[in-house]
């Protein structure tokens, strides 16, 4: 549930990426090779790689929604790599906000 990976194919290359959530730790490997590791903290972050001799773009929106893409020059090549994961973010958020608002409630009303 806190580790997420997909295998995605750049510029006739197998890309394997890697993201836990817990950590906010993105790795993406082709072939043994790290070729990009960092850590997401930002709610929304921008990421210039070379890949391959090619231009790609990682853009990271981690607060409300966990949504993660890979882009060539603002041409999606994978706009959502984990869709489960901005599922269980908006779950996670939406009912993190309603208790929170409950307990606000209770506390004016008390």
């Amino acid at each position: 549930m806190f580790r997420h990976s997909r295998v995605v194919e750049l510029g006739g290359n197998q890309i394997k990426i890697d993201y836990h959530s817990l950590s906010g730790r993105l790795t993406l490997v082709s072939e043994g090779n790290i070729l990009f590791d960092k850590s997401l903290w930002l709610p929304y972050k921008r990421f210039p790689i070379n890949m391959f001799g090619l231009h790609y773009q990682i853009k990271a929106l981690i607060f409300p929604v966990n949504k993660i893409g890979v882009y060539h020059y603002e041409r999606p090549i994978c706009s959502d790599l984990f869709p489960e994961l901005k599922r269980y973010s908006l779950i996670s958020f939406t009912f993190t906000s309603i208790k929170r608002l409950a307990m606000v409630f209770a506390y004016a009303f008390s």
